[in-house]
């Protein structure tokens, strides 16, 4: 399908496109075998394997492709190819005994697979609403002008480092409540802490994008300032809408999530085409964050009309979601203690695999793999405290 879909001017990039099909198979393995990593309790290693295709991809542009001089579309496509596959064995390599040692159960691959589905078909809708500006482009525009919407995309692409945690720690959260009230709250929560963040961190993007595009791109790409603002916007709208629409998930509500994202696409390629014709790249990424605030929008619709909750639930700017900042901020300042070194009487207790805690607010918390973190009572308040990530082990 590629020669179909790839214009005559770019039929130079169908083998490293080919090539590329690689990519999937080997992210695959590397967010099966971490997102076990983050079932178990084992951050510090889901961390480092978060962090290694974007440090493998940096350093072969730093140590290869630059002193080489060979800077070409499929130079850099390949070294991204080459960081995500290292990954790949590098990971696998952590758990090979197990791997090699264990047969296949289809019954339980058939129960993942049956579960799994509800939360794959809205991760579709979401990547189709990030990824059809490029398509579009790829159709519509020239070399130069692709060019140019790939450095504004680089520049605000910055935002999702931030949010990534948020829509993590998020996620899990919500999915250990019990209670569908005591998760909606909890997804309210999130979305407020990552509204600050995404709007405080679009607010840095745009201060930076003209001296940023100057000094690390050149002056020949100063004309794709428009367009790095407006995606910065959606940026912005789209970290607030995954955090959502991942804890919406974790609460039962996949199929909200569906359904905004087809609107946000819809709006996308019915603007996206038009726009280009008539103001460029800048058009292009304007319908993207049009498609991204609807999908967001609609996101928050549901919430209030579906689900009633509360529309003052989804405004950050307040005094208590400062509050909940400042204690999240205070408690990142400060190191936890090493589980052994903690007074384990009846305000502190220990979540372990083989001792589930129960508090005395009747709150429950199972560890797997070792130590997870224990719980501290302050006045009518429970708190819960991560174990150092280097106690748990990687």
């Amino acid at each position: 399908a590629l020669p179909f879909f790839l214009p005559a001017d770019k039929l130079s990039l169908l083998t490293s496109a080919r090539l590329f099909g690689l990519y999937l198979p080997a992210t695959f393995i590397t967010v099966a075998l971490t997102g076990i990593d983050q079932g178990r309790g084992r951050f510090g290693r889901f961390s480092v394997f978060q962090v290694i295709p974007g440090a493998l991809y940096l350093l072969a542009i730093l140590c290869v492709i630059w002193p080489t001089g060979r800077i070409s579309p499929g130079t850099f496509a390949l070294a991204s190819l080459t960081a995500v596959i290292c990954t790949a064995i590098l990971r696998t390599v952590q758990d090979w005994k197990p791997i090699v040692g264990s047969r296949p159960n289809l019954a339980l691959a058939f129960r993942l697979l049956r579960r799994g589905f509800s939360f794959y078909i809205p991760t579709l809708a979401g990547l189709a609403l990030l990824r059809a500006d490029m398509f579009l482009l790829v159709r519509l525009a020239p070399a130069a002008a692709i060019g140019a919407y790939a450095v504004a995309q680089a520049v605000s692409s910055g935002q999702v480092g931030v949010i990534n945690p948020f829509v993590q720690v998020g996620f899990a959260d919500v999915a250990q409540q019990t209670d569908s009230d005591h998760a909606l709250r909890a997804v309210a929560r999130h979305f407020r802490l990552a509204q600050v963040a995404s709007i405080s961190m679009g607010i840095l993007a745009i201060a930076v994008t003209p001296w940023g595009i100057r000094l690390f791109f050149g002056a020949e790409f100063v004309s794709a300032t428009t367009a790095t603002y407006f995606l910065i916007g959606a940026a912005a709208f789209w970290g607030m809408g995954e955090t959502l629409e991942q804890g919406l998930r974790a609460a039962s509500h996949p199929r909200l999530g569906i359904i905004s994202n087809l609107l946000g696409l819809a709006i996308l390629l019915g603007l996206g085409v038009p726009a280009y014709q008539s103001f460029g790249i800048a058009g292009v990424a304007t319908a993207v964050c049009m498609g991204q605030a609807a999908s967001l929008a609609a996101l928050i619709g549901f919430c209030v009309f579906v689900l009633n909750m509360k529309l003052k639930l989804f405004w950050a700017f307040d005094a208590s979601t400062f509050h909940e900042l400042k204690g999240v901020a205070v408690s990142l300042l400060r190191l936890p203690k090493c589980p052994k070194d903690v007074d384990t009487n009846r305000t502190e207790q220990f979540a372990t695999i083989d001792e589930p805690f129960v508090g005395h607010h009747g709150v429950k918390e199972e560890g797997m793999g070792g130590t997870v973190g224990w719980f501290r009572f302050n006045h009518s308040e429970l708190i819960y405290q991560p174990a150092c990530l280097f106690c748990q082990g990687m």
